[in-house]
């Protein structure tokens, strides 16, 4: 009976569905409502959706609302990649930045975008050394800037940009080779573009190119979560269980305690 009941419980996880949409499967998304005019956009994901072009503007590939998971999963996302710790060193030579990696895989780089050198205040950002990959942590609540990014042979799926503090994110004539993630912050982006995906509350961009593989580089260290769903059956399952432990119990006869009588030598 034991064996049926997890059985049955394991199958739960055999027969889910195929795992719903990730954020980095969309190109652009955004809590709440994306703007967009000219340019190119890929996939987007949002609240609402406004195309400056009209309704048969061709600009983008599809469009989609946004979700409550996938919200709550950029939120927890951006404060995971903040808290972690850097591995890679930054130098600034009057205002050209370099990103200098200290290991292999992707390295961390922590950057406070409100005091000198500030985000603002950066005309070039490069990266350099050892190391497949960069995850750029940006403090800062208003940032903007025109930099230019050149991360050499880094592909754009191994490079983020995670301003986890920010409300306001201007990027102006940027070519990020990476994606953007910004989920409390209205990012507005005017021309350039980005080769990743672009994670905001809302998004306003005109004449810019967006597109390209999402990040994949994401850190290991969090046990994924299951789904509600996927709970509610793991309840039920550990219920059945239980209760056919019990009544195993039940069933089966106490056993009789018996006192041998042994006679005293006398």
């Amino acid at each position: 009976m034991i064996k049926l009941v997890l059985a049955a419980t394991m199958a739960v996880f055999v027969a889910q569905p195929a795992a719903a949409a990730q954020i980095f499967d969309y190109n652009v998304y955004a809590t709440g409502n994306t703007f967009i005019s000219g340019g190119s956009y890929g996939d987007i994901a949002s609240g609402s959706f406004t195309n400056a072009n009209g309704p048969s503007g061709t600009n983008f590939t599809s469009q989609t609302g946004s979700s409550a998971t996938l919200d709550s999963s950029a939120d927890a996302l951006s404060l995971q990649l903040a808290a972690l710790a850097a591995t890679g060193t930054a130098s600034n030579a009057w205002g050209a930045l370099t990103l200098t990696g200290t290991g292999n895989g992707i390295n961390v780089f922590n950057l406070d975008g409100s005091s000198a050198p500030n985000w603002s205040s950066i005309y070039a950002l490069s990266f350099a050394g050892p190391g497949t990959g960069a995850i750029v942590n940006v403090w800062g609540s208003s940032l903007s800037n025109f930099v230019n990014l050149n991360f050499g042979g880094l592909a754009a799926d191994q490079v983020i940009f995670n301003f986890h503090e920010a409300n306001s994110l201007t990027l102006g004539g940027m070519n990020v080779k990476g994606s953007v993630l910004a989920p409390a912050a209205l990012v507005t982006i005017q021309g350039g573009s980005v080769d990743g995906s672009v994670i905001a509350d809302r998004f306003h961009s005109e004449g810019a190119r967006i597109g390209g593989t999402g990040f994949a580089g994401l850190p290991t260290s969090a046990p994924a979560v299951p789904e509600p769903a996927t709970w509610a059956m793991m309840l039920m399952g550990f219920g059945v269980i239980g209760f056919a432990l019990r009544r195993q119990r039940r069933s089966q006869p106490r056993p009789r305690i018996r006192f041998a009588m042994t006679e005293l030598p006398n």
